[in-house]
């Protein structure tokens, strides 16, 4: 008897010690005693589980699962981020809680939209309270007038949707689960398209007819009759009101970019572009322009490309027929150069008297710029200028018959550091000057800065 008690006595202790109980989910689990500061700890293996005792000074460390120095150890439960270990396999799934998940999210969400708001509301000339009264009170009042809505006719629809999708999700998986789970050594089941849409088939039925139906009942009777001249697709009852909006959303946009309305932008360049695209004769000029230049000179494009090859080396200097080069340019001294002169002389005078009443922001502004890219300016000039020399060069040994030049390929690579410059004088000038976005974004002391 005495054997048999003593048999017992670890048996009952590896279940019941201390009022543990492992979980029954089939795990090789590691869970700390925190009564004992971790220096205590249970191996469950099933629903079974072994105490051990670490040596005196130390506590076991959940995440190296290992006995370790007491001072380097934090002992909390691990019931919310345990470590868990197949009892098939040797693969360690790390499982967190939905809730606590959740719960994380949304504290970042919550110090995000701080932060942001506090950024905002020190950003000069107080960008966030411009914002405050602007649209702030527009937002408040379509939300309130769109929530009741919301809940009352959109979100019970969208929560219907969203069971019915789960629902069939679930038997499409089934399906397709019964089929795999037949397989064998030699074959693998799946379940057939035509099974699973045959098993949705009953559901879309009634979302065809009723498209059918507005299809039938929608279709125009006569045909829309379109012109390349007509001036906006949309109805005038449309325009009328969606033009001032998309103006003050343009207007805006680009005085948040530039640095508002006292920048040159705002003063001088936007009035400008607004007036030419607000007149519908430039605009129909515009394109013109665009297409009548492009048409005469795609055949001198296509004679370069034509005459190189994917590995052409780098210098290769090759020769464009004459006929090509005079045909294009008397096309577009033509076709387009007559069309140019009319969009200038109707709208240049207007921009020469606005520019001539800003002449001291121009100034300023130009020194603004010579002030914070004047590296760039010195390498732009310098690239402009070994641009025009290395194609002069070429150039001065064509004959009578042909042009010499570089390659397609190669011109456009000699204009990338042109290019480069210019987006770096524009950068470095908009990131030094006050009030504009980009300064917010990539100063030396802004948000995104302080937060990288």
């Amino acid at each position: 008897m005495k054997i048999l008690f003593f048999a017992l006595v670890p048996f009952i202790w590896m279940n019941v010690a201390k009022g543990f109980y492992c979980p029954d989910d089939g795990d090789i689990s590691y869970y700390v005693d925190t009564a004992s500061n971790c220096e205590y700890y249970h191996l469950c293996i099933n629903s079974l589980f072994l105490t051990y005792k670490c040596p005196s000074g130390m506590a076991f460390d959940s995440l190296l699962e290992t006995c370790t120095d007491s001072a380097n150890v934090t002992c909390i439960h691990l019931e919310v981020f345990r470590t868990k270990r197949s009892v098939n396999s040797n693969d360690i799934v790390h499982s967190i809680p939905k809730v606590s998940l959740r719960e994380g999210l949304s504290e970042l969400f919550d110090v995000f939209i701080s932060t942001l708001k506090t950024t905002l509301e020190g950003v000069p000339p107080t960008f966030y309270e411009s914002l405050e009264e602007a649209y702030f009170a527009h937002f408040d009042s379509i939300k309130n007038g769109l929530a009741p809505i919301y809940e009352m006719k959109i979100l019970p629809k969208v929560e219907g949707f969203q069971t019915y999708v789960q629902n069939v999700s679930e038997r499409i998986f089934e399906k397709a689960y019964k089929a795999w789970e037949a397989s064998n050594s030699t074959h693998i089941n799946l379940a057939s398209f035509e099974d699973i849409f045959s098993d949705v088939s009953n559901d879309l039925s009634p979302l065809v007819e009723f498209g059918r139906y507005l299809s039938s009942r929608m279709e125009s009777s006569t045909r829309v009759k379109r012109s390349i001249d007509r001036d906006n697709m949309l109805p005038e009852f449309i325009l009328e009101y969606f033009r001032p909006i998309v103006k003050s959303l343009f207007s805006n946009t680009i005085n948040l970019i530039v640095g508002g309305e006292d920048s040159l932008m705002s003063k001088l360049f936007l009035p400008s572009i607004i007036e030419v695209f607000e007149n519908p004769e430039t605009r129909f000029d515009l394109r013109r322009i665009f297409w009548s230049a492009k048409s005469a000179y795609a055949p001198v494009v296509y004679e370069l490309i034509k005459r190189q090859t994917h590995t052409t080396p780098r210098g290769t200097v090759i020769r464009i027929p004459h006929a090509v080069v005079q045909k294009a340019m008397n096309q577009f001294s033509s076709e387009t150069e007559p069309l140019i002169r009319k969009v200038l002389i109707k709208h240049l005078p207007a921009f020469l008297r606005r520019a001539a009443r800003f002449d001291k922001l121009m100034f300023k502004t130009f020194d603004a710029i010579e002030k914070h890219a004047s590296d760039d300016i010195s390498q732009l000039k310098s690239n402009i200028f070994s641009f025009i020399v290395k194609y002069i060069n070429v150039l001065e040994g064509s004959g009578v018959n042909y042009w010499n030049t570089y390659t397609y390929t190669e011109m456009i690579n000699d204009l990338k550091p042109i290019k480069i410059n210019i987006i770096n004088i524009i950068f470095n000038y908009m990131s030094n000057s006050p009030n504009t976005l980009f300064n917010f974004l990539f100063s030396a002391d802004s948000m995104l800065t302080r937060f990288l």
